[in-house]
């Protein structure tokens, strides 16, 4: 199954799978996929990839510029679908750990968690690290065809991977400032944060449906257009109440001492070089 869904994954994007079949296949017992796990291309909010649930979709300008970038470097035609496929396994790797641990947490605790956190994101970035010096050993040419993802991610990430995995704690928290971390965060401090989040989904929410509200009984053109503007940056409403209700649950959650000492100790038996409160 996950090797349908990488398949399709740049069938979709304009590629001919069975030019890079060869490259999947080398490398897809190594990307463990999870069982379920669907993989599509659209639009991401700018974003290369992002992980929802049992869905990761990559975005479609992102990958048609990265393609650019090594056509611009002289790639064929010919090569351009296995060293894109290259380019792109370690955020593919990246999102698939995503997944993997969703999973992982739900059957440790009994409930699933799609907020993140510094820890998902230090694992999933040791995981992208590994693909991307595996792919690098395998094709060292990829070293020397750069594109935005080497001039950002990979090159910060390498380097962040020298001071080992208090480098890679240090470079995931300059990334994501603003995301909780169970080790650094109290019990209370998580259900206190995820009150405060499901407040603002409900605020989210109550905004969509009032926008929706003077769209359907609006008598100008112009106007009806710009709020559909408005509402499609903001999302459908049923996403807005399924975080609103999904935080809920996770601060009710974290308050039961039992329940968050199993959440925090998935962590801990994942990342027992980093330190814990």
């Amino acid at each position: 199954m996950g090797m349908n869904a990488l398949l399709l994954l740049f069938a979709v994007s304009g590629f001919c799978a069975d030019e890079w079949a060869s490259t999947v296949q080398a490398w897809g017992k190594s990307l463990d996929i999870p069982e379920g796990v669907k993989l599509r291309v659209g639009d991401t909010g700018g974003s290369l990839a992002q992980n929802e649930g049992d869905t990761i979709t990559f975005n479609r300008e992102e990958l048609a510029g990265l393609r650019d970038e090594l056509l611009s470097q002289g790639v064929s035609e010919k090569d351009l679908p296995r060293l894109l496929a290259l380019k792109t396994l370690p955020v593919i790797a990246h999102e698939l750990r995503h997944a993997r641990t969703q999973s992982e947490v739900a059957e440790a605790t009994g409930r699933s968690f799609e907020f993140p956190l510094i820890e998902d994101e230090v694992m999933s970035f040791a995981e992208e690290l590994k693909v991307l010096r595996q792919t690098l050993q395998a094709e060292p040419r990829l070293a020397e065809l750069r594109t935005r993802l080497d001039e950002t991610t990979y090159k910060d990430l390498q380097a962040a991977a020298a001071g080992g995995m208090a480098g890679l704690d240090a470079f995931v928290r300059q990334k994501y400032p603003r995301i909780p971390s169970v080790r650094t965060s109290s019990s209370e401090d998580l259900s206190s944060g995820y009150s405060r989040l499901g407040r603002d989904f409900g605020g989210r929410l109550g905004w969509i449906r009032e926008l929706q509200g003077q769209h359907d009984s609006s008598q100008f053109p112009a106007e009806r257009a710009d709020i559909q503007a408005a509402l499609a940056r903001m999302g459908p409403a049923h996403d807005a109440a399924r975080l609103q209700r999904s935080a809920q649950e996770a601060a009710e959650f974290m308050a039961d001492p039992e329940r968050a000492a199993r959440f925090k100790g998935y962590y801990r038996s994942r990342l027992p070089s980093l330190s814990w409160r």
